[in-house]
């Protein structure tokens, strides 16, 4: 009787035990950047084991068809997980922009043009055009493109300067576009000083300034002892109208053989001259000697300089050279050293062969007389 009693409490016990060890609750839910709870689930303050959560897709995103947005908390007190359940929605293209480009941002693991939620998309207008309205456009929670597609208006530049003594092509148009250039031209008589040609930039400025019309009038060049090998009119020489000159045999030129008539009516630059003889030439040259300094190799050694200058009916040369240092030597002398004792030898002989040839001459001079 009392087994069957024991056997009745235990089989009572172990249908209460799951409600024992069901007890406890999971946290609150896990947050996702693309999803939310449901309005309901939100005054909820616990979570106990077997409660279901539904979310929904935030603003921007919708859900993916297929996918659970459900979970519950299991005996382990956590969450179940489930897979991404929303995506952001596609705005699509942003439009097309004439004589000008979209960009977009690519998205890294397909390769396409991000078109979707939050990605922007940048207007740009090819050279010579300016942009009207704004250069940007974002996709929108509502899956779609904020403000409207720009426009691209070509660029316009103000009317060509007149100039006096002068005209341009395309006088009688009124509007002139990017790249769009004239050609400036003067009257019979005048020079045009400066570019012919202009053109409407991208900025919406005139490539450079126009030019003048101005009389320019170079008499005709002549120089002293000198040649013309072109410009042989007679003049007037018109501007950028040139002239070589060389200089006759026996001369040389001091200054430019090749002048040219400038807007100021002068020559350009000055006329040369022609110089007779040849011109000086000056070119120094500098020899170091190595000598030996107690048997070593002495690099401090003396230089020898020499300066010439032609001319043509003279010549003249200067030799200057340093006093050559002392040789010192020591030890026994070897070949080199030798021939150069040698060498002191035979100066100092000589010297004194002529000390005494002087004397010997003074001597006859004095006593010849008497």
């Amino acid at each position: 009787m009392a087994l069957v009693v024991c056997l009745c409490l235990l089989s009572f016990a172990v249908t209460l035990l799951p409600g024992v060890l069901a007890q406890g609750s999971c946290p609150k839910p896990p947050r996702f950047d693309y999803g939310e709870l449901e309005d309901s689930y939100l005054s909820m303050a616990e979570f106990p084991v077997g409660t279901n959560v539904i979310y929904k897709c935030r603003p921007g995103y919708i859900l993916i068809r297929g996918k659970a947005k459900t979970i519950t908390c299991l005996s382990t007190l956590a969450w179940s997980v489930i897979p991404e359940f929303c995506e952001r929605r596609d705005c699509r293209s942003p439009g097309e922009l004439l004589n000008g480009e979209v960009h977009l941002k690519v998205i890294e693991a397909t390769g396409e043009l991000d078109t979707k939620f939050g990605s922007t998309a940048t207007f740009t207008c090819n050279t010579g055009y300016r942009i009207l309205g704004r250069n940007t456009r974002t996709c929108g929670t509502d899956g779609l493109w904020t403000n409207q597609v720009p426009s691209c208006e070509a660029v316009i530049c103000v009317q060509p300067p007149e100039i006096q003594d002068g005209t341009h092509t395309d006088a009688d148009k009124e509007e002139f576009t990017y790249q769009r250039a004239v050609t400036y031209s003067c009257k019979t008589g005048f020079s045009l000083i400066g570019k012919s040609t202009i053109s409407c930039t991208a900025a919406g400025t005139w490539s450079d300034p126009a030019p003048k019309c101005k009389i320019v009038s170079c008499s005709s060049p002549s120089i002293e002892n000198g040649e013309k090998t072109s410009g042989f009119g007679i003049g007037p020489f018109k501007y950028q109208e040139s002239v070589n000159f060389i200089c006759k045999e026996g001369f040389y030129m001091n200054g430019t053989a090749l002048v040219e008539c400038d807007e100021n009516s002068n020559w350009y630059p000055a006329l040369p001259t022609c110089v007779f003889g040849v011109p000086t030439s000056t070119r120094p040259a500098t020899t170091t000697v190595s000598r030996k300094t107690n048997g070593k190799e002495d690099l401090s050694a003396s230089t020898v300089q020499t300066t010439s200058s032609l001319f043509t009916k003279s010549e003249e040369s200067t030799l200057q050279t340093t006093k050559d240092n002392e040789r010192v030597d020591e030890g026994p002398d070897d070949g080199a050293e030798g021939s150069g004792g040698n060498g002191a030898a035979h100066l100092i002989v000589g010297n004194m062969t002529l000390i005494l040839a002087i004397l010997v001459v003074k001597w006859l001079t004095l006593y010849g007389r008497s």
